[in-house]
Order: structure tokens, then sequence, then C-alpha cells
């Protein structure tokens, strides 16, 4: 019987068990926990980690993508029993049944207070707001290259929350959906960069993903004045720390 906390991962007719304090990755290569031999699967495909009380699925900025009941995800929750499609139509299907962690598990309550870090909503104009950026005068500041200096603003309206992408570069994320501006509650997920974060009451609370970043891209083409294709329908990825000229 699986622990409280584990996560149960049906691979075919394999399955497998992993307790909270484990990093799964998923992909190609021969590192990977789970290898997934198929060429449509990126050698780091994606990742699960347990974070604040529940397992959390990225992915790795794979080339075939990743969806969940039938959307594209790229940061999700996985609270409940799911299928994880890997690549498809012509990747591999992943069952993922979280198991419940008690409350009063004392492992529970240390991951929480080791890895949260609570920002309080400032009011201004009349409305409460936290702005989110690389630039250092920002509410909530994210050093982090893949964060743009003005990236995103949280501000309350009369209905509630809402979260605004201020034209960032990379994009402002909830529940792995990448968004221009969204209502947001206490069950979602707000991802910029590397850092995630959640709203509890007036609060923001943040957690890092100190993990690996690959960097892939799909179908460049590059033509020079004359019509002369230079470079033609390249895919390719890259892990971090690597560089690659073409």
């Amino acid at each position: 019987m699986a622990s409280p906390g584990a996560l149960v991962i049906t691979v075919g007719e394999t399955v497998m068990t992993f307790d909270v304090d484990q990093t799964i990755t998923i992909g190609r290569d021969e590192t990977a926990t789970i290898v997934i031999d198929n060429q449509h699967v990126s050698r780091a495909h994606g990742e699960l980690r347990h974070e604040q009380g529940q397992w959390v699925y990225r992915d790795l900025y794979s080339t075939g993508g990743s969806l969940i009941e039938g959307h594209p995800v790229t940061v999700v929750v996985i609270n409940r029993a799911l299928d994880l499609e890997i690549a498809p139509p012509g990747g591999v299907t992943l069952r993922l049944e979280p198991q419940l962690l008690d409350s009063t598990d004392p492992k529970a309550i240390t991951t929480a207070a080791t890895i949260e870090e609570t920002i309080t909503v400032r009011t201004g104009s009349g409305q409460k707001i936290i702005t989110i950026g690389r630039d250092e005068s920002n509410d909530v500041v994210v050093d982090d290259l893949m964060v743009s200096r003005e990236h995103a603003i949280v501000r309350q309206t009369s209905d509630g929350m809402v979260v605004d992408d201020l034209f960032s570069r990379n994009g402002t994320f909830v529940n792995g959906q990448r968004i221009r501006s969204a209502e947001i509650g206490e069950d979602d997920v707000i991802a910029v960069g590397r850092s995630r974060f959640r709203l509890v009451g007036d609060h923001l609370v943040r957690t890092n993903d100190d993990g690996p970043v690959t960097f892939g891209a799909t179908g460049v083409s590059y033509e020079v004045g004359d019509g002369l294709r230079l470079v033609d329908n390249v895919s390719f990825e890259l892990p971090e720390r690597s560089l690659m000229a073409i």
C-alpha cells in the first residue's frame, strides 16, 4: 500500500510508487527517473515534485508538449487521479494517482515551512495590488532571467483578485495556461518564470523552482532577402548552461 502523500504512476502495465521527497523526471534520456523510449518524447520532457502538500507537474519546454484531460499544460497541480499525455498523439500516457497526505504529518508541515515566502498585498490607488518582476522597484522581485523587469500585476477588483500579464516576453501562466488577464482564487497556481504563487487570504505565497532549465525550439526557418532559405524547419533542445550557434 502506498504511503500517505505518495504518487502512484502507471505506464502501461508498470506501476511505480514515489514518496514526497522524490523528484520524478520524465524523458527519453537514460538519466530520467521514468525513461520513455519514444522518438516523440524529449530527452528532458517533464518533472513531478511534491510542493505545498501536493504534487505539481511541469513540462520542461518539451518539443512534443504535455496534455492533461486534453488540454496543453506547462505547470499543473495533480490533486486527483489524472491521465498525463506525454508528446501526444504518438507519445505515452501516464496515469497519476496522488495519495492523500495527512495534514498533521510533520514532513508536510516542514516542507511547506521551508519553501514558502509570504508577500502581503499592499494598498494603492484605491485597490490592493502586487507588482511582480525582475526590477527592484517591484513588490515581488524575481531574480530570474526568464522574468521581465515589469512582468505581471495582481490586483483586487470588486469581483475578486485578478492577475494581469504586462506584455512580458515569456508570459504569465495560471494553472498551466498562458494568460493576458485572469481571475484567480486560492486554488489557482500562478507561474512567473521559475516562481510559483498562490493566494492565501490577502497574501501571495511564493515557491521557487530551482530545478534545471531547458530550451526547445520547433520548426525554425530563416530566409534572406532573395528568398534563399538558410535554415529550414530545424528543431532542437538545449540543456541548462549550453550554447548553440547556427
